[in-house]
């Protein structure tokens, strides 16, 4: 019976991560007012906007997805190796770059949240700021025994896109134009350190145990 199942998992995986997205998507269109397309289209061609509208966004989203991959990966290895709490430092890394790729995928923070849910912008900034402080003292060994100062760059760097975007009188300081590449292009720094961080991890982890395996 376990054979069997080992041998139909890779294929019952992909149908049934499949069709969960979609039937969330087919509730929400049910008990709302948002229309099919609106859920399926690419956001681009249905706002009719030029296809690099948002480049900088989805480059972002792209490494905040890499970064939940190699974390995740991560945590199998530990998994694998039996180290439990190396693994649940890789679990929590993946589970906060899965939510930062979700709120900005889906603006959580600036539209959802305050609007369909009814929690302010402010506050959820706070609760994610306490997060990732508790993040910090929990695993701060850990951090900072592989390259740290570049998660902390990460933190600088996303701390100011924030403070820029929810303070306003420092935006009005600036001409819009320039607002946009200071606080996004912030932002995107942010993220490049992030996923750095991850990715340096990752190879660490990964040189370690192909060098016991070929001692073994």
């Amino acid at each position: 019976m376990r054979t069997s199942l080992s041998a139909t998992a890779p294929y019952l995986f992909p149908v049934i991560a499949g069709f969960l997205p979609l039937i969330l998507l087919v509730i929400v269109t049910l008990t709302s007012e948002i229309n099919v397309d609106q859920l399926t289209r690419d956001p681009n061609a249905y706002a009719g906007v030029h296809p690099i509208t948002g480049a900088l966004s989805t480059l972002g989203l792209f490494l905040w997805a890499a970064a939940a991959t190699m974390w995740m990966l991560c945590a199998v290895l530990h998994k694998l190796q039996n180290q439990s709490r190396k693994m649940h430092y890789a679990a929590v890394s993946a589970a906060l770059s899965a939510y930062m790729l979700f709120d900005d995928a889906f603006q959580f923070h600036e539209t959802i949240g305050p609007y369909n849910f009814h929690i302010p912008e402010r506050l959820i900034m706070a609760i994610l700021a306490v997060i990732i402080l508790l993040y910090l003292a929990g695993y701060r060994e850990r951090i900072m025994a592989n390259s740290g100062f570049i998660f902390l760059l990460s933190l600088a760097f996303l701390g100011g896109s924030a403070i820029i975007d929810t303070v306003g009188f420092i935006a009005r300081m600036m001409p819009k134009d320039v607002m946009y590449w200071v606080e996004d292009g912030m932002k995107w720094f942010g993220i490049c350190y992030w996923c750095a961080f991850a990715f340096l991890h990752f190879r660490a982890e990964a040189v370690s145990i192909l060098s016991v395996n070929k001692v073994r």
